[in-house]
């Protein structure tokens, strides 16, 4: 197996000691010897939080860390419906953003990893109050790593471990698994103006290292001059080893109240980015919009930059990453902007793998795109 590659240096990793030595043997049993399940627990609709019905609810017993944002989260709407007649995503061309349920659509889910020659598979996902308390059921770790492992290249939002040791304990089970090994980007804490505290979580990049690298300079946004967002975005730039292909992923996770106010700001992140990274041409926004429900209406969005001429949504408004029951919410997105659609080979979906809302209360997102740079 490869030796991997060293994580990023400008990020600074705590040495997590004397929780690595209480959760790694859980961890790595969950990843390899643990058969991932789709199936619904026994009790459906429960989990470890109370009622999943709720699956955003901030009563039921939760760990210190798994409790931070409770206070500024707000529930998910459970009440609100859409359908795949919902208004498709006006830039998006017809046969290739679709909802990954209709019959035409790509896959939802794939048993092997494996993509068309020449491409590569991104992904998003929010793995709900991800925290000592989850990363120590190897049911569920085991399904987490998975899902991670079908992809080259996973955005991950919602990592609520103060001490920062789970993101590093769940790639060490990543890595005990088999197959190729992944490296990590990891964020700071986000929340960093005074008034965001309470919004702190971290975000991580999951990556093949057999087919791509991470690129140095990743870091969040800086926000300080409008505060627009309570979780500043995370940026990254990686590259396909074998075809050249090189991106900049903006990663973000909103606030649900503020959803339109913080997808609207994207457009100044994507700008600012085009000078942080100025030798890149190619960016793609992914993460956890709240782009859907009562949130976020397909009306408010069209009337935003970020979703004008300049920008290719390749997620439309008819899909579904939602997991509660009875409610179909276009949450996670994956936007490029116009000059990157040329990468874009025109498959997405949602990963309708777990049905469980202990796993997390969002089903991962993600789009195909060709390794050679166009």
């Amino acid at each position: 197996m490869a030796q991997k590659p060293p994580r990023s240096t400008d990020v600074g990793y705590p040495d997590p000691v004397s929780i690595r030595h209480s959760l790694i043997a859980v961890l790595v049993l969950a990843a390899s010897c643990a058969t991932p399940s789709t199936t619904p627990p026994t009790t459906p609709g429960k989990s470890e939080q109370g009622d999943a019905s709720r699956p955003r609810s901030s009563t039921g017993s939760t760990s210190t860390e798994d409790a931070l944002d409770s206070s500024t989260t707000a529930p998910r709407d459970s009440s609100v419906t859409s359908s795949p007649s919902d208004s498709a995503v006006p830039n998006a061309p017809d046969g290739q953003a679709r909802d990954a349920n209709t019959p035409d659509a790509a896959p939802t889910t794939t048993t092997d990893g494996s993509v068309a020659a020449g491409t590569i598979k991104i992904a998003t996902f929010n793995i709900q109050v991800f925290g000592k308390t989850k990363a120590a059921k190897p049911d569920i770790m085991a399904q987490l790593v998975a899902i991670i492992r079908k992809y080259d290249v996973v955005a991950i939002q919602e990592i609520k471990d103060i001490t920062g040791a789970v993101p590093v304990l769940f790639l060490d089970a990543v890595n005990a698994a088999s197959g190729p090994d992944y490296g990590m980007l990891l964020s700071p804490r986000t929340g960093v103006q005074a008034d965001d505290k309470a919004s702190q979580e971290q975000y991580a990049v999951l990556y093949d290292t057999t087919v791509v690298e991470a690129l140095p300079g990743d870091r969040l946004y800086d926000d300080s001059a409008k505060d627009s967002f309570p979780r500043e975005p995370y940026l990254t730039q990686l590259k396909v080893k074998s075809g050249g292909f090189s991106f900049v992923l903006i990663g973000i996770h909103t606030q649900p109240t503020g959803a339109v106010a913080e997808i609207g700001a994207l457009h100044d992140v994507v700008e600012w980015a085009k000078t942080a990274f100025s030798d890149e041409d190619d960016f793609i926004a992914l993460g956890d919009f709240n782009a859907g429900c009562s949130y976020a209406s397909p009306a408010q969005l069209d009337s935003l930059e970020f979703r004008g001429a300049g920008y290719f949504w390749i997620v439309p408004d008819s899909s579904d990453s939602n997991v509660a029951a009875g409610s179909a919410c276009a949450y996670d997105r994956i936007v490029t902007t116009a000059g990157t659609k040329a990468q874009y080979v025109g498959q997405w979906g949602v990963d309708k793998a777990f049905t469980d809302s202990a796993v997390s209360d969002h089903w991962p997102v993600w789009a195909e795109f060709g390794a050679d740079e166009q």
